[in-house]
């Protein structure tokens, strides 16, 4: 029964590997609960923590990328039609930016939670 748990653990946790952009992404946050529950080995735990940091690093990427559109509304403002415009994008982007900071920083503590796990077991 282990065995067949462990399969089944390791098979998950390679489908959450595989690169697949943020957006397009489907809600694996269920697949994410299952796996926690699962977790019952030091590797297990230490599959999860980097799986975590790698969702952390994809968010600040994110953050990074929506701090340049940011900057780049704020420095063509001129080009914009409406007036406010410019703006508005630097308010919906500074938002963005601080989402994503926000949930890289939820996905690092998630990844110390499992390293430590690890390290306990």
């Amino acid at each position: 029964m282990k065995t067949y748990r462990a399969f089944w653990i390791v098979l998950l946790s390679a489908f959450l590997a595989a690169a697949v952009p943020a957006q397009a992404r489907p809600d694996v946050s269920s697949i994410e609960e299952l796996l926690s529950e699962l977790a019952e080995k030091p590797e297990h735990h230490q599959a999860l923590a980097n799986h975590y940091k790698k969702m952390a690093s994809q968010a600040r990427a994110e953050a990074d990328r929506h701090e340049k559109i940011k900057n780049s509304y704020r420095h063509n403002a001129a080009r914009l039609k409406r007036p406010g415009a410019s703006q508005a994008m630097v308010n919906h982007c500074e938002r963005l930016v601080q989402l994503h900071r926000s949930e890289a920083e939820e996905y690092e503590a998630l990844a110390q939670f499992h390293e430590s796990e690890a390290q306990q077991q």
